[in-house]
């Protein structure tokens, strides 16, 4: 008989002990009864007390091979171990009617959610030349309206995380700047707080931490900074500052991301100035005292205040907060490179 049963969420295996077969078998006979949706919920593992052995539930060894027999029913698109002790990594394909109903939950998440549904928590400028690239192909009129449907640019690989979930940890990124006058900064600094209506109160929001220079008849380096005190190996010795602040009255507006827009003005008529992404307090510290320059150093980001921060300041600048440390970056997956 087919067609009477459209879906079915009560499918054991033999790891039962009161069914046979493989899971595929049971997938196919699903097809052929033309069933839509096939839920496999096996009896969990559950250890008693005094050693008994339940005769219709699967063993506790049983339990991770019966996930990855599920999952193994899916086409597999990899399957390797990763370096560094790093642990083993699979990816599955999601295709046909599973990918369209995948597609429809999202799409109804997004309109009953009341705002939007995603935020690009890494690789914006990398999506975003995707994006660049893919509008090119389209205005090339090299393709079809029918060739572009498929093209394999109209799509962008991307990994979709809970934001609450528990392992996803915010961390910021802080900020180096060389061949900087630190007073000039703050300065300009303060000056662009107060054009933007806002106000600044002593904190640790933002950490400005800096070489004390020397006196005001030290000698002056090629940069124009004042000279800081050095011992034979060049190490600096000269006291180290912290200057510290909250910025008020911003909103739901993250610190970095205004501190990042003055920084970016102040480094468009200062030639000279570089800047660079530091991860880890300690990392900053050091670096500080080996190029005398400004570190600025940045508290994690609360998740919760994510999509607020995008809702009013709009897209989060380059290098807002990194997921995870520095030394968890270990990974990238690798992906062809569309030649047409």
């Amino acid at each position: 008989m087919t067609g009477f049963l459209k879906a079915n969420y009560h499918t054991h295996t033999y790891r039962c002990q009161h069914a046979y077969g493989s899971e595929r078998e049971y997938i196919e006979a699903a097809i052929r009864m033309g069933i839509t949706e096939l839920g496999f919920s096996d009896h969990v593992p559950c250890p008693f007390k005094d050693g008994y052995v339940s005769g219709i539930r699967m063993t506790m060894e049983q339990a991770p091979e019966y996930v990855y027999a599920i999952r193994d029913t899916l086409r597999k698109l990899y399957d390797t171990e990763l370096m560094q002790g790093g642990g083993h990594i699979r990816g599955y394909a999601i295709e046909g009617e599973a990918a369209k109903q995948v597609t429809e939950a999202f799409a109804a998440k997004q309109n009953s959610c009341g705002g939007f549904l995603f935020a690009v928590g890494d690789g914006n400028h990398s999506l975003a030349t995707a994006k660049t690239c893919w509008e090119n192909i389209k205005k090339s009129g090299k393709f079809t309206e029918e060739q572009l449907k498929t093209h394999p640019a109209r799509h962008a690989l991307v990994e979709i995380c809970n934001l609450h979930s528990e392992a996803l940890e915010f961390k910021p990124i802080h900020r180096l700047l060389t061949n900087v006058d630190v007073k000039d900064l703050l300065s300009f600094f303060e000056a662009e707080i107060t054009k933007q209506g806002l106000a600044s109160t002593e904190g640790d929001e933002i950490v400005f931490e800096y070489v004390e220079s020397g006196r005001g008849d030290s000698a002056k380096t090629a940069n124009g900074n004042e000279a800081v005190s050095e011992n034979s190996a060049g190490r600096c010795t000269a006291p180290i500052k912290n200057f510290g602040i909250n910025i008020a009255n911003r909103g739901d507006r993250l610190p970095v991301e205004i501190l990042q827009g003055i920084l970016d003005k102040y480094i468009e008529t200062h030639d000279n100035v570089e800047i660079d992404y530091i991860h880890g307090d300690e990392a900053l510290h050091g670096l500080v005292k080996e190029t005398k320059g400004c570190g600025i150093f940045l508290q994690s980001i609360d998740k919760s205040t994510l999509f607020p921060a995008i809702n009013a300041g709009g897209v989060l600048p380059r290098k807002t907060f990194s997921i995870g440390e520095a030394n968890e970056k270990r990974y990238y997956m690798e992906c062809h490179k569309i030649a047409k």
